[in-house]
Order: structure tokens, then sequence, then C-alpha cells
């Protein structure tokens, strides 16, 4: 039995996240057009961070604080590697 939000539709909803922050981002940067290079440097950087944040929005909505702190623990033990592994293992 899985969890609600998990399955294709959590992953279509992870997918959505991830790609709406991050191409949000981008067109913001194209929208600016150069005219301030700093804020769309900054902006590009910050597109990059869509797939974590987008993950970590995931895990509080489906396992709430408790789930994040047990994740956040997992990933400081193993490592990123060996969480990610891990998920891709898992599937």
């Amino acid at each position: 039995m899985s969890k609600t939000g998990t399955g294709t539709a959590g992953l279509l909803t992870y997918l959505a996240l991830t790609f709406g922050w991050t191409w949000g981002l981008w067109a913001a940067v194209t929208l600016l057009g150069g005219r301030s290079p700093g804020l769309s440097t900054g902006l590009l950087l910050a597109s990059a961070f869509g797939p974590s944040l987008a993950a970590v929005a995931k895990i509080l909505a489906l396992e709430g604080k408790a789930g994040f702190g047990r994740w956040l623990s997992r990933l400081l033990k193993k490592g990123f590697w060996g969480v990610a592994a891990g998920k891709v293992f898992y599937i």
C-alpha cells in the first residue's frame, strides 16, 4: 500500500515542482534580457536547486517534520551518494 502522493502522481508532482521552479527562473532571466547581470546570475544559480527544493517540499508534504528529520539523518549518516543509490535501487 503506497502513501498518498507517492507512485505516478507523486512523481508527476515532483517533476512539476522541479520544472516549474527551474524553468520559471530561467524565464525570469530571459525576460531581464541582460539589464541586471547580478540578478540574472543569482536567478540562474537559484534555478539549479529546483530538484532539491522539490524533493524537500515533497518530503515535508508527505512525512512532515519528523519524516524530514529522518531523511536528513540518513543523508548525513550515509552521505548523499549512499542515499541516492538507495533510492535508485529501491525503485
